[in-house]
């Protein structure tokens, strides 16, 4: 969590590179996938390029571990106002700001590794076709190099072409499912519409913009009570990572919103665009302190036959400040009785009741949150950040009896709470995307797990499909997600992962093309623990049942029947 909110462009790159990582071992699982007897069942292609997505894979997780950095309590003597231009120009600072540098090259060599599985790819391909260049080359109908973005891109996704301007009213766009309005001057959404059930979305009562962007920077008794409420023995190592030694004792808390944009209204093919620009953050609060210069965008996309509203936020030329300061995005909801889900790593939970006595209430990482009233419901999903709260920004709150009620969802971009060896200020450019995804019902009824961005593509069938050259011999339903599909590590055969996103005890079928001769289910080291029981087998596959507990990961291995009645 504090990796990934102070370090936004890094932990937005490794979020996206895990999802382009599985994909490539999809791509190559699908090239080699014996369809008959006659054919090679060892997945040479996939093995070649698994030292490279190892690595990748490697990397990410060296980012991922919070302990790499220089300590800042021991490294620099910190300096807030006019002092801190200065200090960072000596060399404790630039030391410090070097190890986060080098913390960032972790997910710069993660992206090289995967660059080099790609190329891997690519060759195989201009072997089948000698012809292609490293930007056309093909493998089985798929592109990679230059064209492996068509799989990792949303269907919607604007490539090249000119935006047409749009008539009509300037500030607002509409499909089927959806129509949204924007309000310039405040800097937010004054209406979201559910054309299904006429359901208005945006809390009209509320002070906080609907999809604004909006800026804290927190005072020293903010982090006093932090440290009062989240201590238990205040000793000099605390103190020094949570307190930031010299604080500014007379600073107070600052909340600011970007205002007064101007807004333009186009279309790209089917997709509607409204893109407020030029938006300065501006606050109405005193304080001591000039806020930090930054220029904010923000661009509301809506496909035509979309029930979901894509938003993109652009700051640009963001000053540092030494000052404990968080950037969230809120959803004030119009939905009085909300219950909230929360789509994290193996489980689904509600935080009402599945979190522990005395544990964090207050900030979660989550890859979609959903709010509903089992009626309807509104799921919010992060893209690049996944820090999310329920009812107020949650950044030096410590409440361990809190459950929250208010139906007002925060989505975070950054925040500079932690000390320890975390960066302490931010400057730059940076983007993020948030996808907002209105629907009927609560999160199960809906599937929100398929709206989030990526989680649909062209290399898997569904169950009720028939899978085609350009995707795997293997269908699943669609609550049971592939974590991986690659050969196994010390033998033949190959390895599907899957996780339950449902979260109900049941039976789960899966559906596998080829010369099958045995599926093993395997505990998480990929050991063979209960062979299955192989259902309507054909020339063309077989079926497997197997049960499945609530959020569980099951690892299955595949073994293939090759000529001459051995296993592969």
């Amino acid at each position: 969590m504090m990796v990934s909110e102070t370090m936004p462009r890094e932990a937005a790159r490794g979020r996206e590179l895990r999802g382009k990582l599985l994909a490539l071992e999809r791509l190559a699982a699908t090239q080699d996938w014996p369809r008959s007897k006659q054919q090679e069942a060892d997945f040479p292609l996939a093995r070649k390029i698994a030292p490279h997505i190892d690595q990748a894979y490697e990397q990410l997780m060296l980012f991922g571990e919070h302990t790499w950095g220089l300590d800042v309590k021991s490294t620099i003597k910190r300096v807030f106002g006019e002092g801190f231009r200065e200090a960072r120009q000596s060399e404790p600072y630039t030391r410090l700001e070097e190890s986060w540098r080098a913390k960032a090259a972790y997910v710069d060599r993660a992206e090289a590794a995967f660059e080099r599985a790609l190329e891997v790819l690519a060759e195989s391909a201009r072997q089948i076709n000698p012809r292609a260049t490293s930007g056309e080359a093909r493998v089985g109908g798929l592109g990679v190099g230059g064209g492996y973005g068509d799989y990792f891109a949303d269907a919607h996704q604007l490539r090249g072409g000119t935006p047409l301007a749009e008539v009509g009213q300037q500030n607002a766009i509409e499909n089927t499912y959806l129509r949204v309005e924007v309000d310039p001057a405040s800097g937010g959404i004054v209406s979201l519409v559910d054309k299904r059930t006429g359901r208005e979305w945006v809390d009209k009562t509320s002070n906080e913009p609907f999809g604004g962007y909006r800026y804290d920077i927190y005072s020293a008794g903010d982090i006093a009570e932090f440290m009062r409420a989240y201590g238990l023995f205040f000793q000099d190592w605390f103190v020094q990572d949570f307190g930031k030694a010299g604080y500014p004792e007379d600073s107070t808390h600052i909340t600011a919103y970007a205002r007064d944009f101007e807004v333009k209204k186009s279309r790209l093919g089917d997709v509607q665009t409204l893109c407020l620009s030029g938006g300065k953050v501006t606050t109405s609060d005193s304080g001591y302190v000039a806020l930090p210069e930054q220029v904010v965008s923000i661009r509301l996309s809506l496909a035509d036959d979309s029930p979901y509203l894509d938003i993109e936020y652009n700051i640009e030329g963001r000053e540092a400040t030494p000052l404990a300061e968080s950037t969230v995005v809120p959803f004030p909801l119009n939905l009085p009785k909300a219950s909230f889900r929360l789509g994290q790593v193996g489980s689904v939970i509600d935080p009402a009741r599945d979190i522990a006595a005395g544990a964090n209430r207050n900030l979660w990482c989550a890859d979609w949150i959903d709010a509903s009233d089992d009626r309807v419901g509104m799921a919010v999903m992060p893209v690049d950040m996944p820090l999310v709260s329920v009812g107020n920004t949650g950044i030096y709150r410590f409440e361990p009896e809190r459950v929250p009620t208010e139906s007002v969802i925060y989505a975070h971009l950054w925040n500079t709470q932690w000390g320890t060896n975390f960066p302490q200020w931010l400057e730059g450019d940076f983007s993020f995307r948030i996808r907002l995804v209105p629907h009927i019902g609560d999160w199960r009824h809906v599937n929100v797990w398929l709206y989030k961005p990526g989680a649909d593509n062209s290399f898997l069938s569904t169950w009720g499909q028939t899978a085609d050259a350009k995707q795997l011999p293997l269908a699943i339903e669609q609550d049971m997600q592939v974590l991986a599909v690659r050969p196994k590590h010390d033998g033949q055969g190959m390895i599907v992962r899957l996780w339950d996103r449902l979260g109900i005890h049941r039976l789960a079928k899966m559906k596998i093309g080829g010369p099958i001769a045995k599926v093993w289910r395997c505990d998480l080291m990929e050991r063979p623990i209960e062979q299955m029981e192989l259902h309507s087998e054909t020339a063309e596959g077989i079926d497997v049942v197997f049960e499945i507990k609530p959020h569980a990961i099951e690892t299955m291995l595949i073994e293939f029947t090759q000529e001459g009645g051995g296993a592969g």
